[in-house]
């Protein structure tokens, strides 16, 4: 950034400079030091069990819900920062987050996730659009945040939006893995829980789940990973604090 040389126009030029902009401080924000530190006691857990064993030691609980207004400064700082495990990497403002959260076409979803060391906060976001209401939905977003990879969560958050779309009465879930540089992580993860290619970028699926001993589990799930609370919004832990 070149500063003028008048130092009483310094400020100013800063002020308009959008390379400081940020979304509203969120929880999650505000807690790091304490996620910070609950990390640690999993890293040093990890060190002396194998995989299996540390997924079960950890006590996941995960919750899935309909995300709450309070929810959605949250909901855009992820879908704006999010590369990894994301599969489409769509980014939104927040007021188009809100604008989709207001619509009867679209559902977006939020993600909580805790275990016996401390609370992750929201890491996890669907946005799906309602094509067909009681026969086609689609994932528009879908994404996690890295803290939480290679913890079985996807395939239960996955699962979690499935069985709402088979309560609604829904016939298929379309989906799409639109690859970039950084998000290769998630590349196979629509043909590793049973997705069907329709093109390139396009995945479908029956809603109808199959049975548990029908399907592979997926390599990152876990017996003691359980299946996500679905929650209605007015028992989500936001609006609990409200």
């Amino acid at each position: 950034v070149l500063l003028p040389e008048e130092p009483a126009e310094i400020l100013p030029m800063l002020r308009a400079l959008a390379h400081f902009d940020r979304l509203e401080i969120t929880a999650e924000d505000r807690g790091r030091a304490d996620m910070m530190r609950a990390e640690q006691q999993r890293e040093a857990t990890l060190a002396h069990l194998s995989k299996e064993d540390f997924l079960r030691e950890l006590d996941l609980r995960v919750e899935l819900f309909e995300a709450m207004p309070e929810d959605l400064d949250r909901i855009a700082q992820l879908i704006n920062k999010t590369n990894q495990f994301n599969l489409t990497t769509i980014r939104r403002s927040l007021e188009e987050v809100e604008a989709l959260h207001a619509s009867p076409n679209w559902r977006v979803y939020a993600l909580r996730v805790a275990d016996r060391f401390g609370d992750y906060g929201l890491v996890g976001v669907a946005i799906v659009e309602i094509v067909e209401p009681a026969v086609r939905w689609r994932i528009d977003t879908f994404l996690l945040s890295c803290r939480v990879l290679g913890r079985g969560v996807e395939g239960s958050f996955l699962s979690g939006l499935m069985a709402d779309a088979c309560r609604a009465g829904v016939a298929s879930m379309d989906a799409a893995y639109i690859p970039t540089k950084k998000n290769v992580l998630a590349a196979n993860f629509l043909a590793e829980h049973g997705f069907h290619p329709v093109s390139e970028t396009q995945w479908t699926i029956a809603t109808e789940l199959p049975a548990k001993d029908e399907v592979e589990r997926p390599p990152t799930a876990s017996e003691s990973l359980p299946q996500p609370a679905i929650l209605s919004p007015a028992t989500t832990p936001a609006a609990a604090a409200t």
